[in-house]
């Protein structure tokens, strides 16, 4: 299986390319705790959102995305400049790495609008 690479602009239009074929990644508005609208239209909570499509997409496990989304915006999503590319195995690698963090942690699923932890 070939490498699948993400990158963009933040959560705007952020493409996915596999060998050579490229698609726009799903921003996964249905695993969302908050609504399309409200995001679309005030650009609300734009690490939580990216963090999720990217991890769905990449882990392609969706309750595991779910699970891990909030701490993987707080390290990884908020770092990324303005333009940037990313590969799944650095998405799963991140994952991994908080999941072995977090193994004695209660969930943590405060928004990033609740300030840091």
């Amino acid at each position: 299986m070939s490498e699948i690479f993400y990158s963009g602009e933040r959560a705007s239009h952020v493409t996915v390319r596999e060998g050579n074929t490229k698609r726009l990644l799903d921003l996964r508005f249905d695993l969302q705790p908050f609504s399309a609208e409200v995001v679309l239209e005030k650009g609300l909570a734009e690490p939580e959102l990216l963090s999720l499509a990217l991890l769905a997409d990449a882990l392609q496990d969706d309750a595991r995305a779910l699970k891990l989304y909030n701490r993987f915006a707080k390290r990884v999503v908020i770092m990324l400049p303005a333009r940037w590319t990313m590969s799944r195995s650095r998405i799963r690698a991140y994952a991994d790495m908080i999941e072995r963090e977090t193994a004695d942690s209660p969930d943590d699923t405060a928004s990033l609008r609740d300030g840091p932890e």
